[in-house]
């Protein structure tokens, strides 16, 4: 996924210094099989219990756009409550 975005930056002349990444939860979301560890989407309660942490980033960098990349970023930043 780094790669990807990376690569996406890059098509468009942009750096990473000039740009700030978060995620909308501060732990990995996972299910563990085995040996096998497999990325999940976070629960509620776990983007609940990280929604202030993304909250005060974004106050502190007060961005001009923001890009959220997949389903649990988007829900959160385009939530009718989010400020």
């Amino acid at each position: 996924a780094g790669q990807l975005l990376d690569q996406c930056l890059a098509e468009n002349r942009i750096t990473r210094k000039h740009v700030y990444i978060c995620n909308v939860v501060k732990c990995r979301a996972c299910i563990i099989e085995g040996r096998s560890v497999k990325n999940r989407p976070p629960r509620q309660e776990e983007v609940s219990a990280c929604y202030h942490w993304l909250k005060e980033q974004l106050e502190i960098i007060k961005p001009l756009v923001i890009l959220s990349l997949g389903a649990p970023a988007s829900n959160i930043i385009i939530h009718k409550d989010f400020k």
